[in-house]
């Protein structure tokens, strides 16, 4: 957990979930700090950046790298932070796959009583759909980083094929070698992505959310995703 404590109200905290790009050292983690310090915009008492393993050199004692099923890692870190400010209200902001994680997070723990409210920022609601779409671009840049945690642990990535790992094309063969096999739990690649898919569920969130994608934004498949959901209000506007 990564905090700044500077600000200057109390109770009202601001958490932070990062993709796989990285966490609070990354620019885009940095403008969201910068942008919540101004003083016309200083609601938070606290701003928390929550650090999966691996990600901003946190250390990765187990070869099993932040994924789509990293809710109960990430349940335990909200817990921690209510256990040390057990009246505040939290506000949550999720980018690209942070933004899936407290998606399911948020529907499978419908009544924690401290979150007010959660903001998706490019959320790819379902990675099958979501590879399908993905730009060349994009998929080679996410690829990239994604083989450098690999390559960055020889030893605890020994027993898999590394090299082989290494010439991966595209982020589904990724999930096949890599995601699959390090994680035990996950016994079948399809029904993985389908347990962390979201796109038919957003109209079970009891949390305020709003969802922020980019209409040309190729993380997400827009057109799979139900936005027409019971219990779900819906408006698209263009930015």
């Amino acid at each position: 957990i990564d905090e700044n404590n500077e600000l200057n109200r109390e109770e009202d905290i601001l958490v932070v979930l990062h993709g796989v790009l990285g966490g609070s050292e990354t620019p885009q983690m940095k403008d969201i700090c910068h942008y919540f310090k101004k003083e016309e915009n200083c609601f938070f008492s606290q701003i928390i950046f929550i650090q999966n393993k691996g990600i901003n050199d946190t250390p990765l004692s187990k070869p099993k790298p932040y994924n789509a099923e990293s809710i109960d890692e990430v349940k335990e870190a909200i817990d921690f932070i209510i256990s040390r400010n057990k009246n505040c209200r939290l506000y949550f902001i999720g980018i690209s796959l942070g933004s899936l994680i407290l998606t399911q997070l948020f529907l499978e723990y419908p009544n924690i009583k401290n979150v007010v409210g959660f903001v998706s920022i490019s959320n790819p609601f379902h990675l099958k759909h979501s590879y399908s779409n993905m730009g060349y671009f994009t998929s080679q840049m996410l690829l990239y980083i994604m083989r450098n945690k690999i390559d960055n642990h020889p030893i605890l990535y020994s027993k898999y094929d590394v090299i082989k790992g290494s010439s991966i094309k595209k982020l589904s063969e990724f999930d096949k070698e890599f995601t699959f096999s390090v994680h035990d739990e996950i016994n079948c690649l399809e029904s993985y992505w389908d347990r962390t898919s979201v796109n038919n569920k957003i109209g079970n969130l009891k949390y305020f959310t709003l969802f922020i994608n980019a209409e040309d934004d190729d993380i997400t498949a827009l057109n799979e995703v139900d936005f027409n959901q019971s219990n779900f209000f819906y408006n698209y506007s263009k930015i």
